[in-house]
């Protein structure tokens, strides 16, 4: 904003222009700055959509017109072609029973009653199945899913099931793996070299009041040497969390 009579203003202005265009003139040829018309955006390239996965299983669904007759004319409609197009499609997880059943037969002759055994269980007395057993603890230590959230998760599907009663089964998983531990702890022992790291993560407990600091020490080994020949590889063996 100006504050200076109308006469004043404009001569000001003529003053200013007059330099300007002064300053302009003293310029060279090419000293001048040259004036570009602006370049045109690039256009953006949106991502090309990859096909679904062949191994998905497909369900089919023909959306006829209706009628078999022309709308126009009333001639007789005959299929020339047709568009496919795909949707992927999500199926919640759905629990099952399995009831086994052992019948018993008597003996005519001694009434000897003879029945199967029963079939071995992950969980002694238990109702989770192995590949039940397998999806808690594939939830709890590869996807960070704590047990009363898979609690919760399950109570939406109208199955009950405690985080005490996940909690041992998950303690009971521990036995049945102690094996494969032992075997891994022995690979990687064995190998020429031994790398170790201390990794810190916060650990909850329901005694404290706020999350409290563990650790938990990874350990895996090269199983061939740097520049020898053979199958080298990693294994990575988890220990307690301490803390």
């Amino acid at each position: 904003m100006l504050f200076a009579p109308r006469a004043r203003r404009s001569s000001s202005s003529s003053i200013n222009s007059n330099c300007i265009w002064k300053r302009w003139s003293r310029l060279g040829p090419n000293l001048r700055p040259r004036w570009k018309p602006a370049s045109p955006e690039p256009e953006v390239q949106k991502p090309a959509r990859k096909p679904l996965a062949e191994h998905l299983p497909r369900e089919i669904v023909t959306h006829l017109p209706h009628g078999e007759c022309c709308t126009e004319c009333g001639g007789q409609l005959r299929q020339f072609g047709e568009d496919v197009s795909e949707q992927l499609e999500y199926i919640p997880e759905n629990f099952k029973v399995i009831r086994h059943v052992r019948p018993k037969f008597a003996c005519a002759a001694c009434d000897r009653v003879v029945e199967a055994p029963a079939p071995s269980r992950p969980v002694e007395r238990g109702i989770a199945g192995p590949s039940f057993l397998a999806h808690v603890l594939i939830s709890k230590y590869a996807d960070h899913l704590p047990l009363y959230r898979q609690s919760e998760i399950y109570a939406r599907q109208g199955v009950d099931i405690g985080r005490s009663t996940l909690a041992g089964w998950v303690g009971s998983a521990t036995e049945l793996l102690a094996p494969l531990l032992a075997a891994l702890e022995k690979h990687v022992m064995s190998g020429c070299k031994l790398h170790a790291d201390d990794t810190p993560f916060r650990c909850f407990h329901r005694a404290a009041a706020r999350p409290r600091r563990a650790a938990c020490g990874p350990m895996c080994a090269t199983t061939s040497r740097w520049r020898g020949h053979g199958s080298g590889g990693l294994v990575r063996l988890l220990g307690k969390p301490q803390g």
